[in-house]
């Protein structure tokens, strides 16, 4: 369950914002499975990263720091 916390994190960010971790892919053009895969770490690399680091972003899930990805 520790991987997934990232993937956790973000859909109750969207949630609280009014929206969804799918709402925001469709929105920005994002492979949803892309970012299910790099928010539960199965994904890595740079692009993996950057998507993990907009989506918390843009989810507002601030409370897992960059240094835990």
């Amino acid at each position: 369950m520790q991987q997934h916390k990232h993937l956790i994190a973000v859909r109750a960010g969207f949630t609280r914002l009014g929206t969804s971790l799918r709402a925001y892919c469709i929105e920005n053009e994002i492979d949803q499975s892309n970012a299910s895969k790099a928010l539960r770490n199965e994904w890595k690399g740079e692009k993996a990263t950057a998507l993990k680091k907009r989506l918390l972003e843009a989810s507002t899930a601030q409370a897992i720091t960059t240094a835990e990805m």
